[in-house]
């Protein structure tokens, strides 16, 4: 009975050394991927060549009301951000 409980408790400490080993590799791989799609500025589609645009992030204190007035609803569809 001992020695397969001893069996058993191998590949309990294996499975979690591959899981913790697949989700250390993971996480790297990922952060660097987020770190890549960080700025939406960053994000151009063809369609942005028709009209003059710039990129603007919103500073502390600003909000899409202040900017746009009545039109911040119309603003953040647009943008895909409502």
């Amino acid at each position: 009975m001992a020695r397969r409980a001893m069996r058993t408790f191998r590949w309990v400490v294996l499975g979690a050394l591959v899981i913790g080993i697949a989700f250390l590799f993971g996480e790297g791989h990922m952060t660097g991927w987020a770190a890549e799609a960080q700025s939406p500025c960053a994000i151009h589609y063809p369609s942005d060549q028709r009209i003059a645009w710039h990129c603007r992030r919103l500073q502390k204190g600003e909000t899409l009301e202040k900017l746009f007035g009545q039109r911040w609803v119309d603003v953040a569809r647009f943008n895909r951000i409502d």
